[in-house]
């Protein structure tokens, strides 16, 4: 098999290409994912592609991509740098507006090296609301060495930046479609030294554009 190398040029993202993939993958990748983590049967994901496409879309619409993208190709990467983390764009919400980890206003203020310094420059993970979102069992489970790495059922998935992303991120290399939690906390580990870096496996959705 071969393993070249894809980045579109900013950020220093050369991420080695492992294999090409699908839409249908991710989606089945997806749904086994989440049922694992409510503890519900493998047999509760739709047999079919066509079944899983559907049911993808009406249970979890919020991970299907937003208008102004469309995917014309996919593959699995590896990230083997931790400076390919650092220039993921991230996603702008309630949740990382309330705690400043994005500054959508400054030049690249959505990237994840950004939302980890803050992070590390505020006690992120030691709030008292702690259990309020996924990212600090995460940190705790990473810490202790009981959460596996970033790759398979735990993979990170990535896709092209839109243009008004390119633009106000100029350092920036990928969107983070799904893992800002896991990659949050693995980041934060690393530049406290806590833990060692392994490279990450990431779908990779790209376009034409």
């Amino acid at each position: 098999m071969r393993k070249s190398r894809t980045g579109p040029g900013p950020g220093d993202a050369r991420m080695r290409e492992v294999r090409p993939s699908c839409e249908d993958e991710f989606i089945e990748w997806y749904l086994h994912r989440e049922a694992h983590k409510r503890r519900e049967p493998a047999s509760s994901v739709p047999t079919t592609a066509q079944e899983r496409r559907q049911f993808f879309g009406c249970v979890h619409s919020g991970k299907v991509f937003a208008r102004g993208f469309r995917p014309e190709s996919w593959g699995l990467v590896e990230l083997e740098r931790p400076t390919e983390l650092e220039c993921l764009v991230i996603l702008e919400s309630r949740w990382t507006k309330r705690r400043c980890l994005v500054a959508p206003e400054m030049p690249n203020g959505r990237l994840l090296s950004y939302a980890v310094d803050v992070a590390l420059r505020t006690g992120y993970f030691q709030s008292s609301d702690y259990l309020q979102h996924r990212t600090f069992d995460y940190y705790g489970e990473m810490r202790h060495g009981s959460h596996l790495p970033l790759r398979q059922e735990e993979r990170i998935v990535l896709r092209d930046l839109v243009p008004s992303e390119r633009r106000s991120n100029p350092e920036g290399s990928f969107y983070l479609h799904d893992g800002l939690g896991r990659c949050l906390a693995y980041l934060a580990l690393l530049k406290e030294g806590r833990i060692v870096f392994s490279p990450v496996e990431a779908f990779l959705a790209r376009s034409d554009a």
